[in-house]
């Protein structure tokens, strides 16, 4: 846990966000993945633009595709 740093929230704990040395790439992705997706899932209910969804969360696909090379196995970036 860490402290939040919106000075509007007040002083609180919230889930660290980085991984530690060592950290389970898979995993945090797996915990991540979800929200994302129920995100861009919403933006698509709301009837944003399309083009502007697939633009937002096109980082999504680049980071998928640095998880699954070979060239780049066990690092984090």
């Amino acid at each position: 846990m860490e402290p939040c740093l919106n000075v509007l929230h007040g002083i609180h704990l919230i889930p660290s966000l980085s991984l530690n040395r060592g950290g389970n790439v898979e995993l945090a992705t797996g915990l991540g993945r979800p929200v994302l997706l129920a995100r861009k899932h919403g933006l698509r209910i709301l009837r944003i633009d399309e083009d502007a969804v697939t633009a937002a969360f096109a980082w999504m696909n680049d980071a998928d595709d640095r998880l699954e090379s070979p060239h780049d196995e066990g690092l984090v970036s």
